[in-house]
């Protein structure tokens, strides 16, 4: 029996360390405001109703289920269409990135012709600006 007392004192002192009195003594308290506060809202909330029709609250709730039953039907037809259109816009946006793949090198062609080409006008340039230079030089010494 006294084994049995000392074992009681044991798990109190160990219940006592994880939880103070004082909390303990508090958590009542605080346990029963919370329930006021929870009635305090039913009550408002009943005040609430009682005071709107309840027939309107009713209709109100059937008008916000079918409603929302209009908005389901309509997200469920865009997500088939669009499980519908993503395949078609897989395949067709792949051929967009190869037609403008297509636009790009042919461009690329068109410049790279023409930079060879005024590269070589700028180089015929230079060589006929160097002979007339030398031949105002050998005019001017003639």
């Amino acid at each position: 029996m006294i084994s049995n007392i000392q074992q009681a004192r044991t798990t109190l002192d160990r219940a006592r360390n994880k939880i103070p009195d004082d909390a303990l003594e508090t958590a009542p308290l605080k346990a029963v405001t919370a329930a006021a506060a929870e009635d305090a809202k039913v009550r408002d909330a009943r005040q609430l109703l009682k005071a709107r029709n309840p027939e309107q609250v009713r209709l109100l709730a059937e008008t916000t289920k079918g409603s929302l039953q209009t908005i389901q039907n309509a997200r469920s037809d865009a997500q088939n269409e669009q499980t519908e259109v993503e395949p078609r816009l897989k395949v067709h946006g792949e051929e967009g990135l190869h037609e403008k793949l297509d636009i790009a090198e042919t461009d690329l062609e068109r410049l790279t012709a023409g930079n060879k080409s005024l590269c070589r006008r700028a180089a015929t340039a230079k060589t006929l600006f160097e002979t007339m230079r030398e031949n105002r030089l050998r005019a001017r010494r003639a």
